[in-house]
C-alpha cells in the first residue's frame, strides 16, 4: 500500500460516501492509502476498523506500530483509496479513556499500568511510553522502578518480571553484581573442567564414577548418637543446597549435617559430610496444600569442588521417568488449582528425570533436566528443574513438585 495525497482523495471521498458530508474528513485527523494493483471486484474487502500499522527497527529490533484505523474504502480489489483515521491527533482522549487520571501530589500508592513486551529482550533499547528512551536491565539496576510503581506510572517488562525498561539516567552506576546470582548463572560453564576431567576418568574406570555427585542428603542427629539421612536436596553452590520445605519438618529438631556424593559411592573418599549452618524455609510455606514447598540449606563452609562432588550435575545411574503436563491436562485429575510455583507430572513418560530409591518418591526428591551437548568429551550439562512435594506413588498417577524456576529470585536473596 503506498500514502495517497489527501487532497487527491476528496474525489474519490465523494464517490465512497455517496450523499453523505465529507464534513470530519481532514488531513490532520485522517490518511489515505491505496494500491495501484487491481483485483478483481468481490475477492476481498477492507475492514472498517482494520488496523493500518507497519514495523519500525530500533535498537536491532522490529516493533509493529499503529498509525490508524479504517473509515472505509476499496482500496482491495478496486483500486481506490480508503480512509483511515490517525490515531496520534486523538492520543490524549485514548490516554484518558485507558488510564485513569494520576494524581503527582498522591502520597498513597496507585496501581501502575505493567506492560509485557514479549520483543523486547535484556540490553534492548525501550520506550514506558512517555517519550524517554532507555534500555533493557535487570530490575535491581534501574533506580526508578521503585518510584515509577509508587507513583502509578507504566513500567514496561522486557519478556519477563525480572528485566526492566530503565532511562537512560536511571540506570545504577558500579552496582555491586550479585556473586549468587552471577554463580548460578554461569553454572554451565563454571564447572566445564570437571565435567570434561570426571568424563575421562569415566570412561578408563566407569566403577569408580558412580555416584551422584550433585544430590544432597539431609541428616538429622538420633538420641542413640547415630545420623539418620532422611531426604534429599539438590546442591546448587558449593555452599547452598535447595530442598523441600517439608523435608524440613520431618523432625521437630533441624538437621545438622549434609551428606553430597554418597548415594551410589563406590567409596566413602568419593562423598563429603558437611555440617548445616543454617535452614531457611520460604516464609510462605503451606503444609496443608503443598504450596511454596522449598526450603534453602546452608553449610558451615563450602564443600571441596572435585569430580565426586560438585554442583548441578550427576553421573549414569538407572532412573525412573516422569513428564510434566498441561495444566488443563492436570487439572482433571486434581480437586485443586495448581499454585504459580508448582507443577504437575505423571509417571513413566521419558521426558524428564528424578532419582528415587524406591518405589515411591520422598518429599525432597529432584526433578532434574539433561541438556546433551554434542561435544563428546565432556558430561552432559544437568539442571534442577524441580523438587518432588506430594503425589500418589501409582504409574499414570499425578504427582506435584515445586518449580524452581519460579523461585530463581528467591534463592538468590536468601542464598547468603
Amino acid at each position: 500500500m503506498d500514502m495517497y495525497p489527501f487532497e487527491n482523495c476528496s474525489k474519490d471521498l465523494v464517490e465512497l460516501i455517496g450523499n453523505r458530508s465529507l464534513e470530519g474528513l481532514n488531513e490532520r485527523e485522517h490518511l489515505c492509502f491505496h494500491s495501484d494493483q487491481w483485483l478483481v471486484p468481490g475477492v476481498c474487502s477492507d475492514i472498517v476498523g482494520g488496523p493500518v500499522q507497519r514495523y519500525i527497527n530500533r535498537g536491532g529490533a522490529y516493533f509493529k506500530y499503529l498509525y490508524a484505523l479504517t473509515v472505509g474504502g476499496r482500496t482491495c480489489g478496486y483500486g481506490q483509496p480508503t480512509v483511515a483515521i490517525r490515531l496520534a491527533p486523538h492520543y490524549a482522549w485514548l490516554q484518558s479513556v485507558m488510564f485513569d487520571k494520576r494524581n503527582s501530589g498522591a502520597a498513597e500508592p496507585s496501581d501502575s499500568v505493567i506492560v509485557i513486551n514479549p520483543d523486547l529482550k535484556r540490553s534492548d533499547e525501550c520506550s514506558n511510553g512517555d517519550g524517554t528512551m532507555g534500555i533493557c536491565v535487570p530490575y535491581e539496576l534501574c533506580l526508578s522502578t521503585k518510584e515509577r510503581l509508587r507513583k502509578g506510572e507504566r513500567v514496561t517488562l522486557c519478556t519477563d518480571g525480572s528485566v526492566v525498561c530503565c532511562p537512560w539516567g536511571d540506570i545504577a552506576k558500579n552496582s555491586p553484581v550479585d556473586p549468587i546470582r552471577t554463580e548460578l548463572e554461569s553454572c554451565e560453564d563454571l564447572y566445564e573442567t570437571i565435567r570434561r576431567e570426571r568424563f575421562h576418568r569415566t570412561v578408563q574406570n566407569e566403577s569408580l564414577y558412580t555416584n551422584q555427585q550433585h544430590v544432597a542428603e539431609i541428616g538429622w542427629p538420633q538420641n542413640n548418637g547415630r545420623i539418620v539421612f532422611e531426604c534429599m536436596g539438590f546442591l546448587i553452590t558449593p555452599k547452598q543446597i535447595v530442598s523441600s520445605a517439608r523435608c524440613m519438618e520431618t523432625y521437630p529438631h533441624k538437621p545438622t549435617v549434609a551428606r553430597i556424593g554418597a548415594i551410589q559411592a563406590s567409596h566413602t573418599f568419593n562423598y563429603v559430610i558437611q555440617p548445616i549452618r543454617r535452614v531457611r524455609m520460604h516464609e510462605d510455606y503451606d503444609p496443608l496444600t503443598g504450596v511454596n514447598n522449598i526450603a534453602l540449606v546452608t553449610l558451615t563452609a563450602p564443600i571441596e569442588i572435585n569430580v565426586f562432588h560438585f554442583p548441578g550435575y550427576r553421573g549414569t545411574i538407572a532412573v525412573q521417568k516422569v513428564a510434566p503436563q498441561y495444566q488443563s491436562d492436570c487439572a482433571e485429575q486434581l480437586t485443586e488449582k495448581l499454585a504459580p510455583g508448582q507443577m504437575c507430572l505423571i509417571n513413566s513418560t521419558p521426558e524428564s528425570t528424578y532419582r528415587s530409591r524406591g518405589a515411591c518418591l520422598k518429599t525432597g526428591n529432584v526433578i532434574i533436566w539433561e541438556n546433551r551437548t554434542e561435544v563428546s568429551d565432556i558430561l552432559d550439562t544437568i539442571y534442577l528443574v524441580g523438587l518432588f512435594s506430594h503425589g500418589e506413588c501409582e504409574e499414570d498417577k499425578v504427582q506435584i513438585a515445586t518449580r524452581i524456576s519460579f523461585y530463581f529470585d528467591w534463592i538468590v536473596l536468601n542464598a547468603k
